[in-house]
């Protein structure tokens, strides 16, 4: 067997996605987890600790670094090693709540897979060495925790990739984190595993997914909506500005076109998700000279074109009829639900989002409401 690559968590990649929740990623490293760190007023929540004490510790520590005095609160995807095998470094650091199903699973399971994974290889078992099964301190059926001005829910999905499987929601931010019930860039993992696990179900995970992708949606309804007037002409250099320090992506890169006076009525933070997700696809299949993206605005009739092109080889034909379907993605590395997200955020501004086959690269278009004055 091959050896695997050592799973090692790096802080040092953390990303903020949104306001006061940052992203440590997995950089597509096996046996390591996307880890989040959500902040509110009162309080930080860690997701996931990464496989063994070491990794942990580089985790705890971050989360202090961010919390700055605030509490600390750590909550686990599932009971496997690389995601729950690090709890105990949180011990009277920070309060550990799992739901009733993984807590189960931890005292029933936990044992078999701490030996059957230090057998995956000596990397692996060196990350493991010291490592006990973590004991929850809070065992709940379903859970909302405040974090001050924030507030998270903890829901356990029922049977999947895990008998105690559970999803992390962020409302205000649009963000689930959902373990390994949602894998990119590979095949997700079925643990048939006699005799340490045989609960995994391949029909309830597939029941499980297509529930994840409504409540994806419903993480952004119409209900939640605070539209306001936002003035493109100052709006759109700042957001690139931030896209560019944030994506680590060169400024001239990026040839913008925001110099008449333009207002939408579009909620901010919507627009920023569908504009960062444009342009990050735009990013990525560009060439890297300078300008290469390009943003444009026009207006119609009242209405507002805010127009993202790219020159990269564009989205083939036999493509574009399923771009906004979700899951759909021609990149190993995608989710396949960001344009479909972006198109719904759209739709709840009663703006439309749209892929146009009129230039050599990519162009997508939004074609919003021009605010009245």
């Amino acid at each position: 067997m091959t050896e695997p690559t050592d799973p090692a968590v790096r802080v040092s990649g953390a990303r903020e996605i949104a306001p006061d929740l940052l992203v440590i990623p997995n950089d597509h490293v096996d046996l390591v987890p996307n880890i989040g760190v959500v902040g509110g007023t009162e309080a930080v929540l860690v997701v996931d600790t990464g496989i063994g004490t070491a990794n942990a510790a580089q985790v705890l520590a971050f989360a202090r670094e961010v919390a700055k005095g605030r509490r600390l609160y750590l909550t686990t995807t599932h009971f496997h090693p690389e995601h729950a095998f690090g709890a105990q470094v949180f011990a009277g650091e920070a309060t550990y709540l799992v739901n009733r199903g993984q807590a189960e699973d931890l005292a029933t399971r936990g044992p078999g897979y701490l030996e059957m994974f230090r057998g995956l290889g000596e990397t692996v078992a060196r990350r493991l060495d010291g490592v006990s099964v973590p004991t929850p301190d809070v065992i709940y059926d379903e859970h909302t925790l405040d974090l001050g001005g924030r507030t998270v829910r903890l829901r356990p999905t029922g049977r999947g990739h895990t008998a105690g499987d559970q999803v992390v929601e962020v409302p205000d931010a649009g963000v689930l984190f959902t373990g390994d019930l949602a894998e990119t860039g590979q095949f997700a993992i079925f643990p048939w595993f006699p005799p340490h696990d045989t609960d995994v179900s391949g029909v309830g995970w597939l029941a499980v997914v297509d529930r994840l992708v409504s409540d994806v949606m419903q993480l952004n309804r119409r209900d939640r909506i605070a539209a306001e007037r936002i003035d493109l002409k100052t709006w759109l250099p700042a957001f690139v500005e931030d896209f560019a320090a944030n994506e680590s992506v060169p400024s001239q890169r990026f040839a913008l076109d925001a110099a008449r006076e333009v207002a939408v009525e579009f909620d901010k933070e919507h627009l920023r998700q569908v504009l960062w997700n444009l342009l990050r696809n735009a990013v990525r299949h560009a060439s890297s000279e300078a300008s290469s993206v390009r943003i444009e605005l026009r207006l119609l009739a009242r209405q507002v074109e805010l127009n993202v092109i790219d020159n990269g080889r564009g989205v083939a034909p036999e493509h574009q009829a399923q771009l906004f379907e979700p899951f759909f993605t021609t990149d190993s590395k995608g989710t396949g639900l960001g344009l479909y997200l972006a198109r719904e955020l759209c739709a709840a501004n009663r703006a439309r989002l749209e892929y146009v086959n009129d230039v050599q690269g990519a162009h997508f278009r939004v074609l919003c409401r021009e605010a009245r004055a």
